[in-house]
């Protein structure tokens, strides 16, 4: 049975089109919500098996090498590096038992709770005067950014 619907048009009053697409894309939706879930758990279980592994370190013991090439890594923009201070990186790779690759992912997880730090690098006008960049925040699961 055809009706007319707004603006002149014909229907027909048991056309499925529109639900099908909206289910489809809520199907869609769901999928992605699902791979990021299992991609979070698998990271969470990758974490807790580095972290059985590693032997921590005292922190007179930590790596000097490793500790200022870390520490140089906070003026590359946007590393996971920026942000940290000397000692944290420290007491993370101490933590992490001189293995850099662990202390990258513990790097990771206190980002994931704290959100990013981006420091952008210093520039100069007309080659005369430097003008320092403000470092900001922002979140990992949204778009607010905080500045300061």
């Amino acid at each position: 049975m055809e009706k007319e619907g707004g603006e002149g048009k014909l229907y027909s009053e048991g056309c499925q089109g529109v639900q099908m697409q909206g289910r489809e894309e809520t199907l869609m939706r769901v999928s992605r919500w699902v791979r990021r879930a299992k991609r979070a758990l698998l990271e969470h279980a990758q974490l807790d098996k580095e972290l059985e592994c590693c032997n921590p370190v005292l922190l007179d013991e930590v790596d000097a090498a490793k500790l200022d090439n870390l520490s140089k890594r906070r003026n590359t923009y946007g590393d996971i590096c920026q942000g940290f201070s000397d000692a944290e990186i420290s007491e993370t790779l101490a933590k992490a038992g001189n293995d850099v690759p662990t202390a990258i992912l513990l790097f990771k997880q206190i980002r994931a709770a704290t959100g990013a730090v981006y420091v952008p690098p210093s520039f100069l006008d007309d080659s005369k005067d430097v003008h320092h960049t403000v470092p900001f925040k922002m979140g990992v699961h949204g778009r607010r950014t905080e500045w300061g």
